[in-house]
């Protein structure tokens, strides 16, 4: 449904510029932090234009290219994260827990 998928895209939309790129800006950051912030918004661009690319004429080859390219920009970046994010989740803290308690 068109409606659905637009008001979708206005929520990712509205997701991605206020809360990405102003709330979490201002968190602390690792030092091996590859640009999460940049890497998520990179992704939703190129789930939203993957999204348009099903209603690109064949005709706009330009167009068209540009598009692609942010898919696949796009889908680098969700690895990139996803990778990041998996490595972050299963890292182990090797301090033994009486040294935590204090």
């Amino acid at each position: 449904d068109a409606l659905t998928d637009w008001f979708f895209c206005q929520k990712l939309r509205d997701f991605v510029d206020q809360w990405l790129l102003k709330i979490a800006h201002g968190c602390a950051r690792l030092k091996n932090d590859p640009g999460i912030c940049d890497l998520v918004r990179l992704a939703a661009e190129g789930w939203l234009a993957q999204q348009e690319l099903d209603g690109i004429d064949h005709s706009l080859t330009e167009r068209r290219q540009e598009v692609l390219g942010k898919i696949e920009d796009g889908l680098h970046a969700k690895r990139t994260a996803i990778q990041y994010i998996d490595w972050l989740v299963t890292t182990v803290r090797t301090l033994h827990m009486s040294s935590c308690i204090s």
